[in-house]
């Protein structure tokens, strides 16, 4: 079972410990938990290229200090594209103050294959995003790593994407994560870390208010309309993960996490916070 999350706040961030360790994933695969991380972005692509996916986790370089890191696909770092990413990449190093990292590696045929390790990258980046963890890669070619791989190895992805994730928020972060939704590429993508991130059901207003809570603007003439449309339209992406159902209750427009509530579940929170 996954650790409750915890907001981040000052005197929590210093009590973050990361224990060393090696797990086994249900494939087989071993993780690698490491308190341990090379000071040098030159360093640190050294010990990534021994592992299929790596990650690298601390706080990001803002006043703010959220808890946050890098995810990748090691093959990224090596062949004709790293020389034209290398720098973009040795610049988002410099901006983590690493606390641990986790480097993971398998015998499994399916990790082989580029499409494979590039939609569990794609997926337990979104995992992580959701859970107001500031990833400071978000772009990928999930939908195209999907169209190559067959129905077998997309759930394989998903679930060892969703394992992965679980591990590194725990072991990495202590289970704590930001106040705020991560920063994401477009208000459409924060709307959804919102619904995702929260307990229970929430309705359009209250989106709303979470998203300038977080300093989030627009220039939509009716903000309320552009939330309901993009949650509705990414509940209509089945191959969308992570999803956002929604469903009509009291008058109102209300969207939940399906992943960690039932719909009954949902709407009682609501009903709770809505007497």
């Amino acid at each position: 079972m996954t650790a409750q999350p915890q907001p981040i706040h000052p005197q929590a961030a210093r009590r973050i410990t990361v224990t060393p360790a090696t797990l086994t994933l249900p494939d087989g695969s071993s993780l690698t938990i490491n308190d341990h991380v090379p000071t040098t972005p030159t360093d640190r692509r050294d010990a990534a290229l021994h592992a299929q996916l790596y990650f690298y986790g601390g706080h990001i370089d803002t006043p703010t200090g959220p808890l946050g890191g890098y995810l990748g696909e090691s093959g990224h770092l090596d062949g004709p594209r790293a020389a034209s990413s290398l720098s973009r990449w040795v610049i988002n190093q410099r901006r983590i103050t690493p606390t641990g990292m986790a480097l993971l590696t398998s015998p499994h045929p399916a990790y082989t294959t580029s499409a494979f390790r590039k939609l569990v990258e794609a997926r337990t980046l979104m995992n992580l995003s959701a859970r107001n963890l500031w990833l400071l890669n978000t772009h990928t070619n999930a939908g195209l790593a999907t169209a190559h791989l067959t129905r077998a190895h997309v759930k394989h992805a998903h679930a060892i994407a969703t394992t992965l994730a679980d591990h590194i928020h725990t072991e990495i972060f202590n289970s704590h994560h930001n106040g705020h939704p991560s920063p994401a590429a477009n208000n459409r993508e924060h709307a959804v870390r919102v619904v995702l991130h929260a307990d229970r059901a929430l309705d359009t207003y209250e989106v709303m208010r979470a998203l300038r809570a977080a300093g989030i603007t627009t220039n939509a003439r009716t903000w309320t309309f552009t939330i309901r449309r993009d949650l509705v339209r990414r509940e209509a992406e089945t191959r969308s993960i992570p999803r956002v159902f929604s469903t009509t209750h009291r008058g109102r427009r209300l969207y939940w996490n399906p992943q960690t509530l039932s719909k009954n579940a949902a709407i009682a929170g609501y009903d709770l916070a809505h007497p």
